[in-house]
């Protein structure tokens, strides 16, 4: 066991208002890395090395045991492509270390501009788009058509959910039978198909990526029918880097991912036979 899973296993949770046990388990496993295209073979001539720091494990977008994801990969194919070779920093204070001067971390993945970024930035293009669904087991027939139906439930959440899923979310947080935020993906998926959440809000990709990798693992214990709510948060995420220029040229690659193709056969690699969510209608 290396120091990937222990790592994940020991994230302590950011709000945790919860008296249900957790259940915590390894990250989903890797899965075999795609080829890099033609494209990027002839232009990876790299020249300039640059740090960038990322969350630690975020499947499918960061998968920390395997270094690849969807956007990793889009990062590293974008940086690539302008020549400069992108070294990753994977840390849970990745915002803090960005604004310290003395770590030297060039960008910041996975930002919005909400974040409060201390020192001077510039942000990307977004790079990737998280589309926020709430998601039930239907044997527990639970009915969600506004966040007012919330009240009396088991609710899981992302981290920093009460932060970005808006005041009208915020409010019925007193009302809900228990609330909790966490980091730990692959929990929160699991206590939800266990049936010891009523409730859980993920990103619609990482919620359909990691139940695929607990089924493979376990379908007897995590095998159940679930019905996603008609409410959907979308937000933005981008890269911020101290240099304007750097942005600039990030921007260049990462659109000619997006007219070659690339961009999307990047999700498809990771999502197959899925119907992908996409920033901006890509």
């Amino acid at each position: 066991m290396g120091k990937h899973f222990f790592k994940t296993l020991f994230i302590l949770g950011i709000v945790t208002l919860s008296s249900c046990a957790r259940v915590d388990l390894p990250p989903v496993p890797p899965i075999l890395p795609y080829q890099p295209s033609a494209l990027l073979a002839q232009k990876s001539k790299t020249v300039h090395e640059i740090l960038v720091a990322i969350p630690e494990n975020k499947p499918p977008y960061f998968n920390g045991m395997s270094d690849d994801g969807i956007e990793r990969d889009i990062i590293q194919e974008s940086f690539s492509l302008l020549g400069k070779s992108p070294n990753f920093i994977e840390t849970a204070d990745r915002k803090k270390k960005y604004d310290a001067s003395e770590n030297q971390i060039s960008c910041v993945s996975t930002i919005s501009e909400e974040y409060k970024l201390t020192s001077e930035s510039y942000f990307s293009d977004p790079v990737i788009s998280y589309y926020y669904k709430m998601f039930t087991l239907k044997k527990k027939n639970i009915v969600l058509n506004s966040y007012d139906d919330l009240a009396g439930k088991a609710v899981e959440a992302f981290s920093s959910g009460t932060t970005y899923l808006g005041e009208d979310f915020k409010r019925v947080i007193p009302k809900m039978l228990t609330y909790s935020e966490h980091i730990n993906r692959s929990s929160q998926v699991a206590l939800l198909l266990l049936g010891r959440v009523d409730v859980l809000i993920i990103d619609h990709n990482m919620f359909h990526f990691i139940r695929k990798n607990l089924l493979n693992t376990r379908r007897e214990a995590y095998d159940g029918e679930v019905t996603e709510a008609p409410i959907e948060k979308k937000m933005d995420l981008k890269i911020a880097c101290h240099n304007k220029e750097t942005v600039e040229g990030f921007n260049k690659g990462l659109s000619i991912l997006r007219s070659t193709g690339r961009y999307q056969a990047i999700f498809e690699h990771y999502l197959p036979n899925f119907e992908q969510y996409l920033p901006n209608g890509v």
